[in-house]
């Protein structure tokens, strides 16, 4: 190859870098219409003394800038943002689940849907892949960071009933994002998808599934992220002032007083310090959210994510007015370890 072919050659990848840059800039762009968040500005510009293409982060504020330099050889992998980081290390992380459809409280299936109590326990093995989804689907919230789901061997496994033995059901592929500050108080949120060709059913059962895509969501909390310790001090902060407060009260109790100035000076501090404990505790409930004890977390084999063991399912019903989404039921996750997947 001569050295005006290998120019030509580095000159396309330049362009092809350039490009994915700006796609990547306009899926960017399509997510901030569904989030609050601002995304970055990006802009490309080229170093004359060295003849190469970078990429330059700015900050709203423009206080600072950082530069990440764009690849000239294809197998070499671009660095990701930190903040793309962070919604990205569920990728290439496989996942047992276990589907429990039946009726729920607010559900908008038909009245007639599950009300026996019957249930359906579905099983199957899903692969949150690093492979980008380019099929648009609304629950996701975008196709920026989407990317594609895939179930093992594309089974899942319906559980007996009296009637019945074990089913089979053909599963297709589906898609995966991490929606930032979405859930609860500013938390993010799992949302992912999959798709059964069929209804799924036991026979003479009043519970079923429809066919075709079934929505599920989750809490989705990285596990690189430090500790604030405000749940800790939250706590003794409460601790501390229930000890005070059960103090003034006995104190009270001691004064028999039938007019006592100290008394009543007791009796409003106590007040105060209940309004105190409880404005804490609801800013202990929401660190609790925010920062959500381990046992109610699943965490990845590679200790980097935790999901929500619990999480919640629907279906999609489009209807004149617009789209609904109907619960379905609830699922439980956890990460395949070696053995689960022999």
């Amino acid at each position: 190859m001569t050295q005006d072919e290998d120019d030509e050659n580095e000159n396309i990848q330049t362009e092809i870098d350039q490009m994915k840059s700006e796609a990547l800039q306009k899926l960017n762009d399509m997510d901030t219409k569904m989030s609050s968040t601002p995304p970055a500005t990006i802009r490309t510009t080229t170093d004359a003394a060295t003849s190469s293409t970078t990429t330059t982060t700015a900050s709203t504020d423009n206080s600072s800038t950082t530069t990440v330099p764009i690849r000239k050889n294809p197998s070499v992998s671009l660095p990701l943002d930190p903040m793309v980081e962070q919604l990205t290390l569920l990728s290439d992380t496989s996942w047992k689940m276990s589907l429990n459809i039946g009726r729920e409280q607010g559900t908008w299936m038909p009245k007639d849907w599950g009300v026996s109590g019957d249930r359906l326990l579905i099983n199957l093995q899903i692969d949150f892949t690093g492979q980008q989804l380019y099929k648009r689907e609304d629950f996701l919230g975008g196709l920026g960071g989407a990317r594609i789901l895939k179930i093992k061997d594309n089974q899942m496994t319906l559980s007996p009933s009296v009637r019945e033995g074990i089913q089979t059901i053909r599963a297709l592929e589906g898609g995966w994002r991490v929606a930032k500050g979405q859930g609860p108080m500013g938390t993010d949120i799992l949302r992912f998808y999959l798709e059964v060709e069929e209804r799924i059913s036991h026979t003479d059962g009043d519970v079923y599934c429809p066919a075709g895509r079934i929505y599920c969501n989750c809490g989705y909390f990285p596990m690189n992220r430090p500790d604030s310790g405000r749940k800790q001090r939250y706590r003794e902060q409460l601790e501390s002032m229930e000890e005070m407060a059960n103090g003034l009260q006995s104190e009270m109790e001691e004064d028999t007083a039938f007019f006592s100035l100290g008394k009543i000076q007791k009796s409003s501090e106590l007040m105060r310090i209940r309004v105190e404990m409880q404005k804490t505790a609801e800013m202990y409930t929401a660190a609790r959210v925010m920062e959500p004890d381990g046992s109610l977390l699943k965490i990845s084999n590679d200790g980097r994510t935790g999901l929500t063991k619990e999480g919640g399912i629907c279906c999609k019903v489009e209807k004149s007015m617009g789209t609904e989404y109907h619960i379905l039921g609830r699922f439980s996750i956890a990460p395949v370890n070696s053995r689960d997947s022999r």
